[in-house]
């Protein structure tokens, strides 16, 4: 998407509603990408952390009082 805005907006006349509308995309692409590398790095930090070890029956009392 980052590639086809860039190609588009070197053919857009500047300053115009399309360009600005170009930009906009731009910015929202930017702000999806930062989103998507924070949840692939959290994803990444809690495979590599220690699991939590819980007894069944504590775990199971957990799921019935959060419902």
């Amino acid at each position: 998407m980052a590639v086809l805005l860039k190609e588009m907006q070197a053919d857009a006349p500047a300053d115009s509603p399309l360009d600005q509308d170009i930009n906009l995309l731009r910015q929202q692409v930017d702000v999806c990408k930062s989103r998507l590398q924070n949840l692939v790095s959290n994803a990444d930090r809690r495979r590599m952390a220690e699991p939590e070890v819980l007894d069944a029956e504590v775990w199971l009392a957990g799921l019935s009082s959060a419902g």
